[in-house]
Parts: C-alpha cells; sequence; structure tokens
C-alpha cells in the first residue's frame, strides 16, 4: 500500500482505476462527476493510456464496449442522467458477457432533477439498468477509501464473472475529501483472453463479440447460464458490513453517505439507552440478504435509511420475509438550513465555547425569519433575536456588531478583542449537522441571481460543481450575460472561467446583462465617497497618498479599516474605480510596513 493522501471521492475512483490498469476512460461530462473526467484527461495521455471525451453519454458506452471487447479494462463515468442514457450499451454489455466498470456518481431525479446529492438510482441499478434479462455488479462505497478500493474490485469482478460491474456513489461521496490509502499499481494485464477480439494472425479460429442471437434456443441457453452465473456471484461476493449489532433491537440498514450519518445517530441512540444497530450493504446486487436474515430472528424492527422514496426498503422487506416492521427514514434533494438547526449550531457554540449570551441579527425585511427564530428562541433565554435597519453592509462584521451590542472595533483589532465572535448562518448551520452526524461541508448554498438568469433560485450544490452547471440550472442565458461575478453587485469579483468549481467561500453567482463600465471622469471632491462611507474614511485622501507612495499618511488615514465594501465607488458621480483604489493603497501600505 502507499502513503495515505488527501483526495476527492471523484478522483480516488480515477486513481484507483488507473493503479487497476485501467488504461482507457471513455466518459462524457456532468455534474457531480466530472472530476473523474477531468483527472483522467490530464493523467491517461501521461501512461499511454486513452482519455476521450464522446460526443454524448450514448458515445461513450458504446465504446467502452469496443474497449472491452478486445480484453481491455476500460471504464466510464457519469450522473443519473447520463447513466440513464447509457442504459441501452450497458444492456448490450451483459448481452456480449462483456466486462467493464461503470461509475454513477447520482444526483437526484427523475429527469434532470437537480444536482444535489442523491440515491435515488438504487432500482435502476439493482434491477438491471437496461432492457433484458441481466444484472450487473454494484458497489456502494461510503468513505474516499472505500471510493478506491471497491474501484479496484469492480475491475476484478467484472473481469471474473465477465459482467458489467457498477460503483454506486452519490453526489456528496463524490466532492467528500478524506486521506485514503491507495493500493499498489498493477500493469494492465496483457494476458489474451479466450473470447476476445484481438486479430486472429491465421492462427485461430475467429472469436465473435455479439450480443443478436435470433435462434429461441440458443439465446435462451445464454440466459439460463448467465443466471447460473448470477446465482454463484450471490453464493459467493455479498459484502457488507455489521455495526453495534450484537446486542441491537433496532436495525438500521443504509448504504453510502447515509451509512455515515447513521452510524452517529447509533452513537447517540447509544447514549441515550437505545439499543441500535446497522447493516450496511456494501454491495447492493448481490444484496446481502442472509445477514438481514438473521437479524430478523433479534431485532424488533428495522429502519432504512435513503436519499430516495425507500427503494432499498423493498429490497429489506423481501430479505427479512415480513418477520418484522421495516420503517422509513428519507430525504430527496437538498434541504436550506432550517430555524432549528440554526438555532441549534448556536446553542453548540455557546456550549463548546463557554459562552455566556449570542445574539441573531436580521435585517427588518425579513419578518418571517425574526417571526420564527423569536418564537423558537424563547425557550433560550441566552439567546436574542434582533432587528437590524435594511441597510447595507450591514453584514460586514464591524458594522454588525456596532449595531447589535454598541461595541466598536478599533483599528488592529479583531472581534474578539471586543469579546465578540462573529458566524454566518451557513456556518452555525453547518455546525449543527456536522456535530449530529459528522458529516463535513460538501456542499453549499448558493444564491443564482442578475437580469440574464431566467429562474433566479437558492440551491444547494454540491462543492466542486462548473459554475457553468450551476447557471445552467437557473437557465441563464450566457449569450445575454455581459458580467459575471461571485459574490453580489458591489463587493462581488469577475468569474475568469465558467469552468471553475464552487468553493465553499462562493455564496452567490450573478449574471448581469446591463452591465457598463464607465469611464471615469476627473474627481470633483464632492465628498459623497466620504459621507457614503460606514467608516467615514478619506477615499479622496487616500488616493493622493498613494499616488504619492506615502505609507506614513495611509496609516494615519487608517487605510487598512477599508472593508472594500464599494459603497464609495457606488456614490461616485465621477465614476471612479475609487475603492480598487482603496484595495491598491491598503496593499501597498501592508508591504511597506513588513519592510
Amino acid at each position: 500500500m502507499q502513503e495515505k493522501v488527501l483526495m476527492k471521492g471523484n478522483e480516488a475512483i480515477a486513481e484507483a482505476a488507473i493503479l487497476a490498469g485501467c488504461r482507457h476512460y471513455l466518459g462524457y461530462p456532468i455534474t457531480p462527476q466530472t472530476e473523474v473526467a477531468a483527472y483522467m484527461a490530464k493523467k491517461m495521455p501521461k501512461i499511454g493510456g486513452t482519455f476521450l471525451q464522446a460526443e454524448s453519454e450514448i458515445a461513450a458506452i458504446n465504446m467502452v464496449y469496443g474497449v472491452a471487447a478486445t480484453g481491455k479494462r476500460a471504464m466510464t463515468s457519469s450522473s443519473s442522467p447520463g447513466i440513464a442514457l447509457k442504459c441501452e450499451g450497458i444492456s448490450y454489455l451483459a448481452g456480449a458477457d462483456l466486462p467493464a466498470v461503470i461509475v454513477n456518481v447520482q444526483r437526484g431525479g427523475p429527469g434532470l432533477g437537480g444536482i444535489q446529492p442523491s440515491q435515488s438510482d438504487y432500482f435502476l441499478a439493482t434491477r438491471g439498468p437496461g432492457h433484458g434479462d441481466f444484472h450487473v455488479l454494484v458497489l456502494a462505497p461510503a468513505s474516499v477509501q472505500e471510493m478506491a478500493d471497491l474501484t479496484g474490485k469492480a475491475f476484478d469482478l467484472a473481469e471474473k464473472y465477465r459482467m458489467p460491474a457498477m460503483l454506486l456513489a452519490d453526489g456528496t461521496m463524490g466532492q467528500m475529501m478524506e486521506p485514503v490509502q491507495l493500493p499498489e499499481a498493477r500493469d494492465p494485464d496483457t494476458t489474451e483472453k479466450d473470447w476476445a477480439v484481438t486479430g486472429t494472425k491465421c492462427q485461430r479460429k475467429h472469436h465473435v463479440v455479439n450480443s443478436l442471437y435470433l435462434s429461441p434456443a440458443e439465446l435462451e441457453r445464454l440466459n439460463i447460464e448467465r443466471f447460473e452465473r448470477y446465482a454463484e456471484i450471490e453464493k459467493n461476493e455479498c459484502m457488507w458490513e455489521a455495526f453495534m449489532m450484537e446486542d441491537a433491537e433496532v436495525c438500521i440498514v443504509s448504504c453510502g453517505i447515509t451509512a455515515r450519518v447513521s452510524r452517529n445517530a447509533i452513537v447517540e441512540a447509544r447514549k441515550q439507552g437505545i439499543k441500535a444497530g446497522m447493516i450496511r450493504p456494501i454491495t447492493l446486487w448481490p444484496f446481502p440478504k442472509a445477514p438481514l436474515r438473521k437479524a430478523a430472528d433479534q431485532v424488533k424492527r428495522f429502519v432504512c435509511v435513503e436519499l430516495n422514496m425507500g427503494q432499498m426498503r423493498e429490497d429489506v422487506q423481501l430479505a427479512v420475509a415480513c418477520k418484522k416492521p421495516v420503517d422509513l427514514c428519507f430525504r430527496v434533494g437538498g434541504m436550506i438550513p432550517s430555524p432549528d438547526e440554526v438555532l441549534d449550531g448556536v446553542l453548540q457554540v455557546l456550549h463548546w465555547l463557554d459562552i455566556p449570551k449570542a445574539v441573531i441579527g436580521i435585517e427588518t425585511n425579513k419578518p418571517e425569519a425574526i417571526r420564527i427564530l423569536t418564537e423558537k428562541a424563547k425557550a433560550h433565554p441566552e439567546i436574542q433575536i434582533f432587528s437590524l435597519p435594511t441597510t447595507y453592509p450591514q453584514g460586514a462584521e464591524k458594522v454588525l456588531i456596532y449595531h447589535s451590542l454598541g461595541r466598536t472595533v478599533m483599528e488592529g483589532q479583531l472581534p474578539a478583542d471586543q469579546g465578540v465572535i462573529v458566524m454566518n448562518v451557513s456556518s452555525v448551520a453547518f455546525l449543527s449537522r456536522y456535530l449530529k452526524t459528522g458529516m463535513p461541508m460538501v456542499q453549499r448554498m448558493v444564491t443564482v441571481d442578475g437580469d440574464a438568469v431566467g429562474k433566479p433560485c437558492n440551491v444547494i450544490v454540491p462543492m466542486g460543481t462548473p459554475v457553468q452547471d450551476v447557471l445552467d440550472f437557473a437557465q441563464c442565458d450566457m449569450e445575454r450575460a455581459k458580467k459575471l461575478l461571485y459574490g453580489g453587485p458591489m463587493m462581488g469579483i469577475a468569474i475568469p472561467d465558467t469552468a471553475d468549481p464552487i468553493l465553499k467561500a462562493n455564496n452567490a453567482v450573478l449574471a448581469l446583462e446591463n452591465f457598463v463600465s464607465p469611464e471615469p471622469s476627473a474627481c470633483i471632491h464632492c465628498g459623497r465617497c466620504v459621507h457614503a462611507c460606514p467608516l467615514r474614511l478619506m477615499p479622496t485622501e487616500i488616493a493622493k497618498a498613494y499616488r504619492r507612495e506615502d505609507s506614513e499618511a495611509l496609516g494615519k488615514l487608517k487605510v487598512t479599516l477599508c472593508m472594500n465594501c464599494g459603497c464609495c465607488t457606488y456614490a461616485c458621480p465621477a465614476k471612479r474605480p475609487v475603492a480598487e483604489t482603496n484595495q491598491l493603497a491598503k496593499a501597498f501600505y501592508m508591504s511597506s510596513i513588513k519592510k
């Protein structure tokens, strides 16, 4: 084994495939699995492999068929709608008894659905993704380590049984970063298969790879032989994990990302005297029926935890033969942080940091939020809900502290110097979820707006999603969009490339059509920039000192207090880049005092 490295789940899949001897990747990009293709595009040419971005998902899976027919290891990856397009080709692979690995990093559906993580392709994967009587091997990782380990396992099983294997992950697993210990590299297998189409060299009979059989008797014989092989797989290849099942009275059944959440819930339940345990299927086909049948003689009930409407629950019900009730705990789509999560997050901060009081500041243009949180905070006297004027830049921490507490953060101070910690709502809600589930931050609430956006919305986006996918989801007309920004119109920064990924710092994407960069004129010394500045700085004097490269004057003008809110630029009738000049002056001053 190699040393541990920090990798995204999608990257771990790609690297593990290469280490397993795969030298042929054929795919098509789609969120949230695009990093698999991007990684292969960089690595394959360097190792003499083949990376090919096909014109469509249908083309990609048929290219996999072609490579697999030669006996070489081939892989494709996609996400739910893309996998649906590949189903005909997967059926052809199964009908021709060809080994190949298909990676499905699931997203919500049906249809185009959304780009949030999901487990809604369970039926598609386990019931045979395509027409006809067939199965594919289905492996469900629950960690980045398993993303790597099960990729190699998928290749080995696919070749052993001459059938397609599917790695069924989800958007959260794909975007999550964790330490992973990669396996040692294996050289590509050059052994000629006794069925592979490699050219006869006039030394043997032709090998024919085909899924079309016009003789009814021949087609029946092949299907029966295939299902005899499937029976052997069900007997020998089931994989699962049992967690705290020794004395469990409630058995949770879950796979993938929801199994991680369930594990933490079980630990908490045990602290409260509830004897809970879990059986985690690792192979979804073959499904681990035996441990569930055994558990049915022990536990009082089962609970399936899924990111779908209860698809795996049907397999659990069949496995336990109705001996015990099988309940369902499910979510189907990304959810906005709830008031309960915000409140719980605040209480956790107070508890762990030993802070006596919390203030939640909400602008007056959000009366419903004020009402709900005020009602919920009644049971917690240590939490105060404070209504703030709807003025910009109310969210700046120094302004927020002054208006909420009447305290002034002086030059060179941090909020902590005034006995204050400032956290935004998303961070507090995430903290609540993390302490309950142990799930790291893998997705971000992003506001998509602007006059070039057809469907302005708040959307939960897996981190790493290309900006273009987010804009497409919000029906942005890219021909009309003259300016793209991360953030709002006042403090936003330009998006250099829509292929850039969404990161945890990105909370908004703005697409502007009516964007004009006016030609600045001479400063008329009207003083509007001074009046607009929430900290009453003097931008005109700062600009003069910067042009003189007078660091002493910039220090006296307190240039380091500038928060780059943009109010000065907005107020300037001469349309001068006042805020930009302030930032340049600030950078110059900071570098000069370091010298």
